[in-house]
């Protein structure tokens, strides 16, 4: 999600240094600038935490700090971003479980997975992709009977009109 943020949150801050106004006063050389752009709104603070948090989430992962890795998830859940950013959510939440299943957290990674489909309402395109990353879960933690009824669940979102 937060790889997307972070781009926008890069190409908002170029923005704002090409909309600063650069005024060089006559006979000297002083220049100062000035921003166009007001406080952030509460969107957007929402979305830098967000993104911030999913960084930190990662820097936690490569650190093998994988028991704070839940509360920092619950931050970004906490945000409250709305169907707006379901997508972004979503393919976050799709990232950081792969990274989990790469360090073979699974428990952790059905914990977070089953807390995020709780707490978002995500859309049948997105629940279908999570359900079966989930399944992939079951599947490498040795589970195929869930992970058969895991896929199935998701089949059947993903045939839904």
């Amino acid at each position: 999600m937060f790889n997307q943020p972070n781009k926008n949150l890069r190409v908002h801050h170029k923005i704002l240094l090409l909309l600063s106004l650069i005024v060089v006063a006559p006979g000297s050389v002083r220049t100062t600038a000035f921003a166009f752009q007001s406080s952030p709104t509460a969107e957007e603070k929402k979305l830098q935490v967000a993104s911030m948090q999913y960084d930190m989430i990662f820097l936690l992962i490569q650190n093998k700090n994988f028991d704070q890795v839940e509360a920092e998830w619950r931050k970004v859940l906490d945000q409250k971003l709305g169907a707006k950013y379901e997508k972004q959510i979503a393919d976050s939440l799709l990232d950081i479980l792969y990274k989990l299943s790469e360090a073979k957290q699974f428990l952790l990674a059905q914990k977070i997975l089953d807390e995020s489909l709780a707490a978002v309402s995500f859309s049948n395109k997105s629940k279908a992709d999570i359900l079966r990353f989930k399944a992939l879960l079951y599947k490498d933690s040795g589970d195929l009977d869930s992970a058969i009824k895991t896929m199935q669940q998701a089949l059947e979102l993903a045939t839904e009109k």
